[in-house]
């Protein structure tokens, strides 16, 4: 238009993709009363031509999750227009419906859809025709979001582990992933805890927990294509008293061997074998690590029979 104060074109362009457009009603700013049914009149074919603009010379479609159907909010990129280096925000994808439209002059183009926690499609190509829409839906793979499997509240301390279920993009032929995770990230309480660095391995140790207080936790797998959606939230509540010895130990002889069995603690990761002479004694003897719940072995000095068994969590 001309230069003038208040105006929304620029942002509207370039905040939303909105095409504006200015009609010249009259003759003057302020007709009167009695031409106004006149030109609206006249205007009534100029707005019906905008209002089914929409439905023709236009990319649109719904982009939905793969898995969960729900709406995405995506990226609609479109290479030859959208990478010309003029600043405009990107064409996303409506919130609720993942709906979205694309006004294009008829010709060959290709599109690609992304959305953070998403794989990227390919590019995509598709026609635009004069007289009609081009529809365009797509299903939008998630990247692998972790798993937590276990999940357990010690004294002063909250141990959590997971695993990367199987994706849809492994099963897909269409996309495949090109990359294993970097690692994790892990939010306590939507606070992230490993800011400097990403958790290398499927196990985490939080101490910086009071007992009795309820948290929260979620994870994400962070690959080469980017951060995948948040887990599922799991809670625990740190308890006092939660690392117990194994109780009952049933010791039996053979010969040279001990055997030496007791219950399964529940959360435990494995358990320690420890023996001694004096069941008073500060130090005891480490023997081994199991994660079965019996131990055999040779005992060197036989007046070593007292043994304790710590569990690991």
């Amino acid at each position: 238009l001309y230069p003038a104060r208040g105006v929304t074109d620029d942002y509207a362009y370039g905040m939303h993709g909105i095409f504006c457009y200015t009609f010249e009603l009259a003759t003057e700013f302020i007709p009167p009363p009695a031409a106004v049914q006149q030109i609206v009149s006249d205007n009534m074919e100029a707005a019906m031509i905008l209002l089914r603009r929409v439905h023709h010379s236009t990319l649109t479609g719904l982009i939905t999750d793969s898995i969960t159907e729900e709406p995405v909010v995506a990226e609609i990129f479109i290479d030859g227009i959208d990478n010309t280096g003029v600043f405009r925000n990107p064409y996303l994808s409506n919130q609720n419906f993942g709906r979205y439209f694309r006004m294009l002059l008829p010709g060959q183009y290709t599109v690609q859809f992304s959305a953070p926690g998403y794989y990227t499609s390919e590019a995509l190509a598709f026609s635009i025709i004069d007289l009609e829409q081009t529809i365009l839906n797509y299903e939008m793979i998630p990247l692998n979001i972790p798993e937590i499997t276990n999940i357990f509240g010690g004294d002063g301390f909250v141990r959590l582990m997971w695993e990367l279920p199987i994706a849809e993009s492994d099963i897909r032929q269409d996309l495949q992933r090109t990359s294993e995770p970097l690692g994790f990230n892990l939010y306590r309480n939507d606070i992230h805890l490993n800011p400097n660095e990403l958790i290398t391995e499927n196990i985490y140790y939080d101490y910086d927990v009071i007992n009795g207080q309820s948290y929260t936790y979620q994870l994400t797998a962070v690959y080469q294509e980017g951060e995948s959606l948040l887990s599922e939230l799991v809670t625990a509540i740190p308890l006092e008293d939660a690392l117990i010895s194994p109780d009952n130990l049933t010791i039996s002889i053979l010969g040279d061997v001990i055997t030496i069995e007791w219950a399964l603690q529940e959360n435990a990761l494995g358990y320690h074998i420890y023996s001694t002479e004096d069941p008073y004694a500060e130090e005891w003897e480490y023997l081994n690590y199991t994660t079965d719940a019996e131990w055999s072995g040779n005992i060197d000095n036989s007046s070593k029979l007292f043994f304790r068994v710590t569990a690991e969590y």
